[in-house]
């Protein structure tokens, strides 16, 4: 640029060329530098100059145009992230980084950071050569129960801790539904308990239901409570819920067939007692015997049956008014007692004890004009354990 002290150019704010001035021989090249010093208030993006060289004369000239592109600093590096999408949680998923040397010098020592609410990392490299792409892989593992979105991967390339790159891509997380069911069984004498669990061990809410064939609902309790589906193939109960990621839903199944056992024994228990205390432990026998014209002489038989001595033992005879009784001929035993009612009078003997196998005969003698006389049954009474054990005889009719 003729007459001008300082460079015409908003690009050139100084330079230094060694030399203004040279002697050019016929078919010879000659080497000239030339240093420019750029404005430091530029704005990235592409500038035109331009170099003239002509003869002192000024009969031969000739222009060059130099394009000159401004980079700032932290894009002399160029940064592609390449990646699956959408990723599966869960899984580990190859994460390239492309790098590109935009500048005309070969860098050395990249360190390359990447940083995520996924996962952090950074690798080194050795050096970058001047426009040439090289891929750096990176290893991203995600968790199964990552939520699903839009989530950002941010790589940044340092040189001598200046940032010389930077790039952020934008990555999704898909869905991952997955239900892990467990089922423990615990057995006792007549008990089994059964616990199945449940856990969502995906990252989206996941609506599921528990089934479990009813055999013995009679003896089978639950927790918590089920709905109950009847189906062709049988009855089932039936649990039907909601879990979010990492939660868990457990059903309880007791069948216990031992409240039905001790039912049982009870009334086996109460059973052998009634026997036991309604047992005729004293066999008893009423009968009669003609001794003479309208007389007749009555036995009551009483026999102890079992290995056990018993103890006040009452035994009770009704007898019609109209037959009148022989107090003096009660040869055997005497009756403690004789009770006048309206229509019959009552003989009340009270024996103190029956030994084992022992035999006891009451006797007396009535006398009647009744062509037919209907004895009614005699009764027995004793104590046996708690409670009091009631015997009767037959009957008895005189013709």
């Amino acid at each position: 640029e003729d007459f001008s002290l300082q460079p015409f150019s908003p690009l050139i704010n100084a330079y230094e060329i060694s030399k203004t001035q040279i002697e050019l021989a016929a078919k010879s090249t000659t080497y000239i530098d030339l240093k420019i010093m750029t404005n430091k208030e530029l704005t990235p993006g592409q500038y035109n100059s331009s170099i003239k060289v002509s003869s002192a004369d000024g009969l031969y000239q000739s222009n060059q145009e130099i394009k000159t592109t401004i980079i700032p600093t932290h894009e002399l590096v160029e940064l592609k992230i390449n990646t699956i999408d959408p990723i599966q949680p869960g899984t580990s998923t190859p994460l390239i980084i492309g790098l590109r040397n935009r500048y005309d010098k070969k860098f050395q020592d990249i360190n390359i950071i990447v940083s995520s609410t996924l996962f952090n990392d950074e690798k080194k490299i050795n050096q970058l050569s001047p426009d040439k792409w090289i891929a750096e892989e990176f290893e991203l593992k995600t968790s199964p129960t990552l939520q699903e979105g839009v989530y950002q991967i941010k790589v940044r390339v340092y040189n001598e801790n200046r940032l010389m790159g930077e790039s952020t891509k934008e990555i999704n997380i898909g869905q991952r539904k997955e239900i892990q069911t467990s089922e423990e069984e615990t057995k006792k004498f007549l008990k089994r308990s059964i616990t199945i669990t449940k856990v969502n061990k995906g990252n989206t809410p996941v609506t599921d239901s528990i089934q479990y064939k009813i055999q013995d609902e009679f003896f089978t309790d639950t927790d918590p409570k089920p709905q109950i589906l009847q189906t062709s193939l049988g009855s089932y109960f039936v649990w039907d819920f909601t879990l979010q990621p990492q939660e868990s839903y457990s059903v309880t199944i007791d069948t216990d067939y031992r409240p039905f056992l001790t039912i049982i024994i009870i009334i086996i228990l109460g059973i052998l007692l009634v026997y036991k205390i309604r047992k005729k432990d004293i066999a008893a026998l009423k009968s009669v015997v003609r001794v003479g014209k309208n007389q007749y002489k009555v036995f009551i038989n009483l026999r102890n049956k079992s290995k056990k001595t018993w103890f006040h033992i009452k035994v009770l005879d009704l007898v019609p008014h109209d037959a009148l009784t022989k107090y003096e001929q009660f040869v055997t035993l005497e009756p403690t007692q004789v009770q006048k009612g309206e229509r019959n009078k009552r003989l009340i003997w009270d024996i103190d004890k029956l030994e084992p196998k022992e035999e006891r005969i009451i006797s007396y003698k009535i006398t009647t004009n009744r062509e037919e006389l209907k004895l009614p049954t005699a009764s027995i009474q004793y104590r046996k354990g708690y409670g009091i054990v009631n015997l009767k005889t037959n009957k008895y009719i005189l013709r």
